[in-house]
């Protein structure tokens, strides 16, 4: 079975601390896995479209005494690497400008809303016992689409979203009694609703570009085939883990999927 988990790392900061992007945070994370597991980094670090982790920015709290990155991993590999450099971590690291300590790592949703660890056949069975035909995605972080020439895609179109999704899901390797939508299967998906804004990140975070945030629900056409609203839960599930659009490994596209409105 495929390993999921979201993980929040607690940070104490080594004198004053600043906002760092998702560029930093994915550095830091590299160099911790390199120093454990050097072929493991660099498959991470591989020049491929759908990276097996996500990180986020790193956020402080309204005092600036403690910050917060959240790295999600997908496969047994990944999620061990990360957890065991984790475990290894000195008592001074760096990310971006400032040293922080590795305060604690939330793997549970006791521990944090943000974190939560399962697997691939469990969330696939969880979605598909569920009866909604809405699902509403919540874009935490700036979330855009590649593809477009020069542009980039700035809405998240059905197509868009849940096509990307389904590929990840793809990577996964998980055989499910329901097979893998046709194609096209995302023209029985509407948008019901939206709440959006475009966000250009603040400072000179290269990677990351201008996105947007915000919530969109979905809804299936009342003649789709059954399949195509469990693999709509399915895919609304998985972007938890997976994330959604470009840069999720540089802290853009962090998602939650919810059942019923937005």
């Amino acid at each position: 079975m495929s390993a999921l988990i979201s993980m929040v790392v607690s940070l104490e900061p080594r004198g004053y601390a600043r906002f760092e992007g998702g560029d930093a945070v994915q550095t830091w994370i590299l160099d911790q896995v390199r120093k454990d597991d050097p072929s493991l980094a660099e498959e991470m670090h591989a020049n491929r479209e759908l990276k097996p982790y996500t990180v986020s920015p790193l956020r402080l709290d309204d005092r600036g005494s403690m910050g917060e990155v959240r790295l999600t991993a997908l496969g047994e590999l990944t999620v061990n690497g990360i957890l065991r450099s984790l475990s290894h971590a000195p008592s001074n690291v760096g990310v971006g400008t400032t040293l922080w300590r590795v305060h604690g790592v939330a793997v549970a949703r006791q521990q944090h809303q943000w974190a939560n660890t399962t697997n691939a056949v469990a969330l696939f069975e969880s979605a598909a016992r569920v009866t909604a035909d809405e699902v509403t995605l919540v874009f935490h972080s700036p979330t855009a689409f590649g593809g477009h020439g020069d542009g980039l895609g700035l809405f998240p179109e059905p197509r868009l979203v849940f096509e990307s999704l389904l590929k990840r899901w793809r990577g996964l390797g998980v055989e499910t009694v329901w097979p893998l939508p046709d194609g096209n299967w995302t023209r029985y998906i509407q948008v019901r609703s939206h709440e959006l804004q475009t966000v250009s990140p603040a400072g000179p975070h290269r990677h990351i570009r201008t996105g947007f945030v915000g919530a969109c629900r979905y809804r299936v056409e009342r003649q789709a085939p059954a399949s195509v609203a469990i693999w709509l839960r399915v895919c609304a599930a998985l972007a938890f883990y997976s994330g959604v659009g470009m840069g999720t490994a540089r802290g853009m596209g962090q998602a939650t999927g919810e059942w019923g409105r937005a």
